[in-house]
């Protein structure tokens, strides 16, 4: 499964990178992620890896992320696995920013493949997580929003 967004935002790619690849940052902007053991941001590196607990659905799920790119500040790949997660399940989190005249254009992916999930509902839960409505505000929304606010340190 995957689910892919993208979005501009009115600021230069250095400024966009931490609010994707300092953990502390990722909170302000996906509530879903509930803690990390990572260290601190400019300490972390291609092949660093930490734990998470991310909430999905009703349930906390703790996992090891794995920073399989790290080059500040254009590329990021985390990949998630073990803990709760099944033995054969993982997640994968991609993203690029690219400088785009007076801004970036940033492009995030999402891949995850669980198989607990019925074949039968695979088409169901792609369709939902690409027409979906979100009830809270869209998380690339969220990063706009903080950046161009001028989001300084995170709290």
């Amino acid at each position: 499964m995957r689910s892919r967004e993208s979005v501009h935002i009115d600021a230069p790619p250095r400024e966009v990178w931490p609010w994707f690849a300092d953990p502390d940052r990722v909170a302000q902007w996906n509530p879903k992620l509930e803690s990390h053991q990572a260290q601190p941001f400019n300490h972390l590196r291609e092949g660093h890896e930490y734990w998470v607990t991310y909430r999905l659905g009703s349930k906390s799920h703790q996992m090891r992320a794995s920073l399989r790119r790290f080059r500040p500040p254009c590329e990021l790949v985390v990949e998630y696995r073990g803990g709760d997660l099944r033995r054969d399940g993982w997640a994968r989190e991609e993203v690029t920013i690219e400088e785009r005249g007076d801004g970036s254009r940033v492009r995030r992916g999402v891949t995850f493949a669980d198989p607990r999930i019925p074949w039968w509902a695979r088409p169901l839960i792609a369709f939902l997580l690409r027409f979906g409505v979100s009830v809270d505000e869209p998380q690339l929304a969220a990063v706009k929003r903080l950046v161009e606010a001028g989001g300084g340190d995170p709290a």
